[in-house]
């Protein structure tokens, strides 16, 4: 008898086959729903608590198409040194001293892994994967592809020169810069990663973009954007074969609606709305303990882009951009946004309020030898423009009166959140007030033995206010809140910490909940 499983998420993307297109959080589903796979997989790890860990660096390890990797780095006192890439058991032997010289990794495949691709409504084989699609992978998102959108395009080029096939399951990558966890960083299961896609395919069609393929034990019929994907279960998997015979994925946009459709029998798996959790388990439906672990929602105070001048060792293939200027069309310190810190000594006092320069990178200011155009994509200086950071002391201050007035203002907002209020009203005991800890930025959670109380803002409403006095934005000030949907945040977390910044400090926040990969990459 034919079996279907159907689930029901928030988003089944798009399909993105071709690793230089590739762009969050859709390319997540490609290998997450079981239809192209990464290098590496996860090795079962634990806290001390029993919680998993997924950090790439910790526990993204396992073999899974690699069957593992070695280095071969310059040795001190010359020659090299070869040791296990998990491992790197020799490491203390060896010399990175030089920036151009950071080593070579080879990666050893399995033999008996196989592409297939549907075509009218069959499952074709369309050849074994090799180190020639291995290379073509890692190459096209972004080792060599520069203009590659692939979420992992800046592991693949940072760590990574051009990928070479150098017999037919082995592959090597000269390091642009050694990192130790860069192949689990790229392309292991415990993240976004470069997955596996054919070369004899993109060789054959020229595009492989909308083509469903690769070697995962799932293939797809049908793909409709944002609406439903249809796939087969493979017969001869590799690892591990499915124990039904189809999968279907379906997009909701809406909490209530996924919740609506496990209870009603049209979906046997459902994101549903952490409130939903506990009713549905008093229903008999189960909640999947891998979601047990820290999440954290987070939000960005987008814009602080305070590099003038691209750092040391900054390359892209032949041309060396170290110490050339450089300002991102991010950086608007005006009054339009006014967490964003201005810290170029020569913009003080400049009138950030002018309706002409709301959105214009840098606010208008005119710096002397730091000229630019923007086209609206990218900046183009001047050849006598000079890039300068914060070691630059008369051109750069982390105290301008726009630095700490913005700080003031981001101050307010996380001062103004009652974290412990929100958990309780909306998790439904599933969750609690996160003040560090699993992304971004702070990695330790609070209760981690590590974390310090100076460390939490927690929520002081009178305090908030006295910062917001401090930043000069006056009451009923408007702005937007990008909560992004498609992504694992919550609608509801976004709602609640709007509903308190309007409450606490008279502010007039309003909510974008489109879908992230519609504004990505921005």
């Amino acid at each position: 008898m034919s079996q279907t499983i159907t689930a029901v998420f928030d988003n089944v993307g798009t399909p993105l086959f071709e690793m230089g297109k590739g762009t969050w959080p859709d390319i997540m589903f490609h290998g997450f729903y079981g239809f192209m796979e990464p290098l590496l997989g996860w090795e079962p790890t634990y806290d001390d608590k029993g919680f998993p860990i997924r950090t790439v660096g910790v526990a993204c390890h396992a073999p899974l198409v690699a069957t593992g990797w070695e280095w071969e780095l310059p040795a001190k006192g010359g020659g090299t040194v070869t040791m296990d890439g998990k491992k790197l058991e020799t490491f203390d032997q060896a010399d990175l001293s030089d920036p151009d010289n950071q080593g070579v990794m080879r990666v050893f495949l399995r033999d008996d892994i196989d592409f297939y691709r549907a075509i009218d409504g069959n499952l074709v084989n369309i050849g074994n994967l090799t180190a020639e699609d291995v290379a073509w992978s890692m190459n096209d998102a972004g080792a060599e592809n520069v203009n590659s959108t692939n979420s992992n395009s800046s592991q693949a080029y940072e760590y990574y020169k051009p990928w070479r096939a150098i017999d037919t399951y082995t592959v090597e990558a000269p390091a642009r810069a050694f990192r130790s966890d860069g192949l689990q960083d790229a392309t292991s299961m415990c993240q976004d990663a470069i997955w596996m896609q054919s070369k004899t395919l993109y060789d054959e069609l020229g595009s492989t973009f909308g083509v469903p393929h690769g070697s995962g034990p799932f293939v797809v019929h049908e793909w409709l954007p944002a609406e439903r994907i249809e796939a087969e279960a493979r017969v001869d998997h590799w690892r591990k074969n499915a124990q039904f015979d189809r999968l279907v994925f379906v997009q909701a946009n809406e909490a209530q609606q996924r919740s609506a459709m496990l209870q009603t029998g049209a979906a046997d798996i459902a994101q549903a709305s952490i409130q939903d959790v506990g009713r549905l388990e008093k229903d008999g439906f189960m909640f999947h303990e891998g979601l047990d672990s820290i999440n954290g929602n987070f939000f960005y105070f987008a814009g602080n882009l305070w590099s003038f001048a691209y750092p040391p060792g900054s390359k892209l293939k032949d041309l060396d951009m170290s110490g050339d200027p450089v300002i991102r069309p991010g950086f608007i310190p005006t009054d339009k946004h006014p967490w964003i810190g201005d810290p170029r000594v020569e913009c003080i006092g400049i009138d950030r309020s002018d309706p002409a320069i709301q959105d214009t990178p840098g606010a208008g200011c005119k710096m002397e030898n730091f000229e630019f155009t923007f086209d609206g994509f990218e900046s183009r200086f001047t050849p006598e423009s000079i890039g300068f950071d914060h070691n630059d002391t008369d051109r750069f201050s982390y105290e301008t009166p726009s630095m700490l007035k913005a700080k003031a203002f981001r101050k307010a907002l996380i001062y103004s959140m009652d974290r412990e209020l929100i958990a309780s009203a909306v998790t439904g005991g599933y969750g609690g007030a996160v003040y560090g800890g699993a992304y971004p930025g702070m990695p330790f959670h609070q209760l981690d033995p590590e974390y310090q109380d100076r460390w939490a803002y927690e929520f002081d409403p009178e305090l908030a206010r006295k910062f917001l006095a401090e930043s000069g934005v006056e009451p009923g000030f408007r702005f937007e809140f990008f909560c992004s949907q498609g992504n694992g945040t919550s609608l509801e977390v976004c709602e609640a910490v709007v509903g308190q910044w309007k409450e606490n400090l008279d502010l007039d926040p309003f909510i974008d909940s489109t879908q992230y990969s519609s504004r990505r990459p921005t």
